[in-house]
């Protein structure tokens, strides 16, 4: 759970801290499957959340970059959902390590 200084947000996004951190959790935890919807699905729940959740969450995972210009909503949630596909894919790519010819054949 990420913890928040008092003082540096209000209580509803305090709230929606905590229901960003719920949501990446069920990405990070869902069927490989069907990765493309659930990143969609994601990327639309994510969008409903304030911009001071979606920054705080983007820069303690520090999934964002500062650009030349200013950062939007949209950016945040864009940082977010890459964050999440690259860990989505890092774990499925750990996963099939073991099936490969080599250890196949001394199965």
């Amino acid at each position: 759970m990420f913890n928040v200084p008092p003082g540096m947000m209000t209580t509803k996004e305090m709230t929606q801290v905590s229901a960003i951190h719920t949501l990446l959790l069920l990405q990070l935890s869902s069927d490989d499957d069907k990765i493309d919807e659930d990143l969609g699905n994601l990327k639309n729940s994510l969008s409903h959340k304030n911009v001071t959740s979606l920054k705080f969450i983007s820069s303690v995972l520090g999934c964002i970059y500062q650009t030349s210009g200013r950062l939007f909503k949209i950016d945040y949630v864009k940082a977010l959902v890459e964050w999440c596909y690259g860990k989505s894919f890092a774990a499925t790519q750990k996963q099939n390590w073991f099936v490969s010819p080599d250890v196949l054949i001394c199965i």
